[in-house]
């Protein structure tokens, strides 16, 4: 963990916001606290956190519309929802909706720190999936519309003879489309070609799933 690591408190309680800022701010997360989910949406563009610490019953728009208008606002974050009042039916729908965890209030010191150190790690481990995802898609759109059908097919581990037949072209024709597709991607071998395409469909299958 690294004092970049930002975590946001939405809740109305006072006194437990600064507890909960004590408590994570001695394992060195910065925090801020907002009083109101208005409060927070206030300072949304100003503030990239890697947890949000909810409160489900607030005064106003309530930690749940909260959550609802962030998904409007295609505002990505870990949501963490904290209650004294959540039932298992409110928990199992906050969780369905995208939130990562449910803390039923009071709770311990310990299982505050682990649940968010927990929370930040896998954030971290989704963003740097996300960004390859996103750099390998880059390289591919490089190709021509051709040269990615021949990507496709030789990435499933198809013989250049069989994408050549699939495609209705010449051999000739697949063996030169490889050959550019390994100058574009500075690659070097068929191996090397399936290794990315079956990293890059994975993530596009994990991609899918998330969404």
């Amino acid at each position: 963990m690294t004092t970049s690591d930002l975590v946001a408190i939405v809740d109305d309680d006072e006194a437990l916001r600064e507890s909960l800022s004590m408590v994570l701010g001695s394992v060195g997360l910065d925090v801020l606290g907002f009083h109101t989910s208005t409060d927070f949406l206030c300072h949304l563009e100003q503030i990239k956190c890697s947890c949000l610490l909810l409160d489900m019953r607030m005064p106003g728009m309530s930690g749940v519309e909260l959550q609802r208008r962030l998904g409007e606002l295609n505002a990505q974050m870990p949501i963490v929802f904290m209650s004294g009042h959540g039932d298992i039916e409110t928990a199992v729908k906050v969780m369905k909706q995208g939130a990562v965890d449910f803390l039923r209030k009071p709770f311990s010191r310990q299982l505050l720190i682990d649940t968010v150190q927990g929370v930040i790690e896998a954030w971290k481990k989704e963003l740097k999936a996300r960004d390859r995802h996103e750099h390998l898609r880059r390289r591919v759109q490089c190709l021509s519309p051709r040269e990615q059908e021949v990507f496709a097919g030789l990435g499933a581990g198809r013989s250049a003879k069989v994408v050549a037949h699939e495609l209705g072209i010449a051999l000739k024709t697949v063996e030169e489309h490889r050959s550019h597709i390994f100058a574009k991607l500075d690659i070097h071998s068929s191996s090397e070609l399936i290794a990315e395409a079956t990293e890059l469909r994975l993530l596009d299958q994990t991609r899918s799933t998330a969404a």
